[in-house]
């Protein structure tokens, strides 16, 4: 354990890797040469399925220690063959953040997990209680080292996740999507730290879709279909934005707009960006901004579906909502954002019954929640979970949909054919007889999605529906979030995700400390950074380059169309945004 001396050889290599796994058409790793010097940051990304989790656990002999399938070529760590060493015997050298997080956390006490690692290390006690006080305060867990990890919310879980790893001092951290649950400024904060590492000489692997997040790394090694297709700098990589995109990755947003307005994309901030466009002379136009602003404030929601007045709630005696006022319209498409912990899941889960308010009046559709019916309210709000394996339980995906217009009791012939339309409308047509712990993440999104859909619920609720999934399959997501509400449905999405929220939600709840900090149109909350940055949260960089003009912008296209005369947009290459 620690950061190793000085030496020539590389801390990773790994030489003509490839891995198939069984019954697999295609192998999820072809002939991979791969070195990674001492005290690199290493970005890897890729879509979905292009072999980047298998690439990563290579590296500790996970694959094909614990992993059945075919292996070939070689892994060395710090010039030694790690063939004659065991799991085990690498866990000190080379940490693992696993993109399933909470796998990792088994104890019933947060310090119980932290010391876990290091206690089977052999590392003295005095060293153990000092290094956990330091990474308690580091990872914000000061206060909770007593709390049993299952009652901690998402974010905090994965914070925890990372800190059991900093535990062990290893001298390589790979991290598997660490922070796809934390808030912005948590997740801001894992990458400072990373870069504090990196400073310290240890070796940092990173598994992540934020292209925002490039220009922290050294070197950025981009996968497709079990290969490197591309390894460069961030300024290098930029430059290429039909790679980035053929390869399931979206442009920065900054430099997708200095791109499509036919400038340098260079890993530039908003203000230098800003500075760009102006002597390019191809500055956003401020009256059709207006015009822009006007049209969207035109009122569209209808009755009231969900009425809160003075709601509040508590988990064993400690407040977590704390008189919560809030209606919410039918048609409408609304955000809820705040920190990790501030209340965000808990009011939700109010929503459809889940958990019943300690006080205060909740009402669904004028009726009080405690009058209606268990079936009636699981046919009129649907609630699709963070995690999609945690409602998923059948060994079919019709069997999956079919369960809940079974058990709302309709017949045979109207509950095959809200299955049909159900997976039709996610995409999923074809898929009838495939096991749905077999799909990809995207897939089991869209399943559990269509899971609640077919009960026809008037309301929507979905907590993090893109954690996880890579750029193709978000846009996959949004858009039929979008095709729901155009249709009718009131959608509630909670997420961290403040680029999506500015591109297609209509409304944005911002809570802090179990309390609406501020509610209002997404342009308008944009538009508050005091507010925002109050609560941790971030406008998305294409906003704050708007706000160098005074506008808030909501997305990419937004701000290329107010550039270019008479709103042209450059398709020459299609990016999403």
């Amino acid at each position: 354990m620690g950061i190793p001396e000085p030496s020539r050889n590389p801390a990773v290599a790994l030489s003509g890797v490839g891995f198939q796994y069984p019954l697999a058409e295609q192998p999820a790793l072809q002939d991979i040469s791969l070195s990674i010097r001492a005290g690199e940051f290493v970005m890897i990304m890729g879509r979905t399925g292009s072999g980047k989790t298998t690439l990563v656990r290579t590296i500790n002999r996970i694959v094909p220690r614990f992993t059945k399938g075919s292996f070939s070529g070689t892994v060395h760590l710090f010039g030694s063959d790690i063939r004659t060493r065991s799991v085990a015997s690498l866990a000190g050298d080379v940490g693992m953040v696993f993109q399933d997080f909470e796998s990792q956390l088994f104890s019933t006490s947060i310090q119980l997990d932290l010391a876990f690692g290091p206690e089977n290390m052999a590392v003295p006690p005095d060293r153990i209680a000092k290094r956990m006080d330091r990474i308690l305060t580091q990872f914000q867990l000061t206060g909770l080292r007593d709390r049993d990890p299952a009652t901690l919310s998402g974010g905090q879980k994965q914070r925890l996740a990372i800190a059991t790893i900093m535990m062990l001092d290893p001298p390589v951290i790979i991290l598997d999507e660490p922070t796809t649950d934390l808030d912005p400024e948590s997740r801001d904060m894992v990458y400072r730290m990373l870069g504090q590492l990196r400073d310290q000489g240890r070796t940092v692997i990173l598994i992540d879709h934020s292209p925002d997040l490039i220009r922290q790394a050294d070197r950025v090694v981009l996968m497709d279909r079990g290969r490197i297709v591309r390894d460069a700098t961030p300024v290098e990589l930029v430059r290429h934005p039909g790679q980035l995109n053929r390869c399931g990755i979206r442009m920065p947003q900054i430099q997708e707009c200095l791109w499509k307005l036919g400038l340098e994309p260079a890993l530039s901030e908003p203000a230098e960006a800003a500075e760009t466009i102006r002597k390019s002379a191809q500055t956003p136009d401020p009256k059709r901004y207006e015009i822009l602003v006007a049209r969207e404030r035109s009122p569209r929601t209808g009755d009231p579906v969900i009425e809160i007045r003075d709601l509040l709630f508590s988990y064993d005696r400690q407040p977590v909502l704390n008189g919560i006022d809030l209606v919410i319209h039918r048609g409408e498409f609304v955000t809820l954002a705040g920190q990790n912990g501030s209340g965000k899941t808990t009011l939700a889960k109010h929503f459809n019954g889940l958990l019943s308010p300690g006080s205060g009046t909740l009402l669904l559709g004028g009726i009080p929640v405690q009058k209606w019916k268990a079936a009636e309210l699981a046919g009129t709000v649907g609630y699709v979970f963070q995690n999609p394996d945690h409602q998923i339980f059948r060994p079919t995906v019709r069997e999956e949909v079919l369960f809940g217009p079974v058990n709302l009791g309709l017949d045979d012939r109207e509950a095959d054919a809200r299955v049909a339309e159900a997976l039709e409308t996610v995409g999923l047509t074809g898929y009838d007889d495939r096991d749905p712990f077999m799909l990809t993440k995207g897939e089991s999104q869209r399943l559990a999605v269509a899971s609640i859909l077919a009960m026809h619920p008037q309301i929507l609720i979905l907590d993090e529906p893109t954690t996880g999934l890579d750029h193709p399959d978000q846009i996959r997501m949004m858009d039929l979030l979008t095709r729901l509400n155009r249709r009718g449905h009131t959608v509630i999405m909670i997420t961290h995700s403040m680029t999506l929220t500015a591109q297609f939600a209509d409304r944005v709840i911002v809570m802090e400390n179990g309390s609406i900090l501020t509610d209002g149109p997404v342009r308008d909350v944009f538009g508050r950074i005091d507010i925002l940055i109050k609560t941790g949260l971030k406008p998305p960089p294409v906003t704050r380059l708007g706000l160098e003009f005074d506008m808030v912008v909501r997305s990419v296209d937004e701000f290329v169309d107010l550039c270019r005369p008479g709103g042209t947009r450059n398709e020459s290459v299609h990016l999403q945004s």
